[in-house]
């Protein structure tokens, strides 16, 4: 039942998209290799990009998109990635997974509905899901551990100076414009796995 009264999806993918995506490697010798990887959003039954709306442009918050239903300009908007595998670990470049989201969605299920409810309730609504524009630097694992650094440029806030966010719910005393550096930010995790 996807709303009111009996209705059938075809593969619509309930509360999060369809995913289609592809990957490479191509072997650079010393044990050196270029790595990518392209993932879309999408609904099988409607036709529509499986993904909400971009916020390219003056953001007011983040760069970053969820990937729920929906239709929206972002085809790729799940991942999208080049870079550098070795013995240093990787470094690649693009939109990419944050750390805090992969900490956050290892302890909730695929709705964001599991032990500790959601995984945007954990990063406090600082750090998004995905970065646009991003480094990511992946250590090799040693021990078990590993660590994961993203630095995102903020490409997307091209402007002079301070301007009003689009959508920004003004608060007395808060400020309600963004800038140039709105859209940068990095995030740094360690995981642990055994």
């Amino acid at each position: 039942n996807t709303g009111y009264g009996s209705k059938l999806s075809v593969g619509g993918g309930g509360m999060s998209s369809n995913r289609l995506g592809f990957r490479g490697e191509e072997g650079m010798g010393g044990g050196l290799k270029a790595v990518w990887a392209m993932e879309a959003g999408i609904n099988p039954d409607n036709g529509n990009v499986g993904a909400a709306a971009g916020t390219a442009g003056i953001n007011q918050a983040t760069a970053s998109s969820s990937t729920s239903t929906g239709t929206a300009n972002l085809f790729f908007g799940r991942q999208m990635f080049a870079g550098l595998e070795g013995g240093f670990g990787s470094l690649t470049f693009g939109r990419q997974y944050t750390a805090s989201y992969l900490g956050g969605a290892g302890i909730v299920d695929a709705a964001g509905g599991g032990l500790y409810n959601n995984a945007a309730l954990i990063l406090g609504g600082g750090m998004p899901t995905r970065m646009n524009n991003s480094i990511v630097y992946k250590t090799p694992t040693m021990s078990g551990f590993k660590a994961h650094f993203t630095y995102s440029t903020g490409a997307e806030n091209n402007v002079a100076g301070d301007v009003t966010a689009a959508g920004a719910a003004c608060v007395v005393g808060v400020s309600c414009t963004t800038n140039d550096k709105a859209g940068r930010g990095w995030d740094l995790g360690l995981i642990y796995g055994a």
